[in-house]
């Protein structure tokens, strides 16, 4: 929920006791869901579990469970929330007051979603896959350690910033990770005498 508007988070805190109760439990439902397996705290792992840590163990819906889809939900009730806050806010006020507060919230809006060059966080990537780029065309990248990686299962530890470092080099990669990969290929990988030992 890091994305969603800060102006929208001021008026929740300001209007929360009068939102539909509704809209406030289902928001909070998919927002504690997209916080993923561990709550995580400024960066720190707390080793919470989260509703999500429970939900993957449900087998109807093992295939949608991952945080990312969840957090759409809860964006869209944030939205819903923030739509009813503002509603509150305009009809307890009266006259110039009104008139200031829609002034002050296009105003805060129209600053935070200016589209201006902000850096949040560094897309630079490490100088030593120049030295990849520079070799064989035929070459094949090793990262270790390495996996195969999909939405339901891991094997192995296949870091994902390996496929974004390849936007560097342009080679080809042992491992990966992908949205949904095969039971064929997984077998095939835990078959294979290397890729057992690289999983370990």
């Amino acid at each position: 929920m890091a994305a969603f508007s800060l102006v929208g988070f001021a008026l929740l805190a300001v209007t929360w006791r009068w939102l539909p109760r509704f809209w406030v439990w289902f928001t909070a439902l998919f927002v504690a869901l997209s916080l993923g397996p561990f709550v995580h705290i400024a960066g720190i792992n707390t080793y919470i579990p989260g509703p999500w840590a429970f939900l993957r163990y449900v087998p109807v819906i093992g295939m949608a469970r991952a945080p990312s889809r969840f957090s759409i939900v809860a964006a869209l009730g944030m939205s819903v929330l923030a739509g009813f806050a503002l509603d509150v806010w305009l009809r307890r006020s009266r006259g110039w007051s009104r008139r200031a507060m829609v002034a002050c919230v296009l105003g805060a809006l129209a600053l935070e979603l200016t589209p201006a060059p902000r850096q949040l966080y560094s897309a630079d990537v490490p100088d030593v896959y120049q030295l990849v780029s520079a070799g064989a065309e035929s070459s094949v990248l090793l990262e270790l350690p390495t996996g195969i990686r999909d939405g339901t299962s891991s094997i192995g530890d296949f870091n994902a910033s390996t496929q974004f470092f390849q936007t560097r080099h342009h080679r080809p990669l042992v491992g990966g990770y992908l949205s949904r990969v095969s039971r064929w290929r997984k077998d095939e990988n835990r078959r294979s005498r290397y890729s057992t030992r690289s999983s370990r």
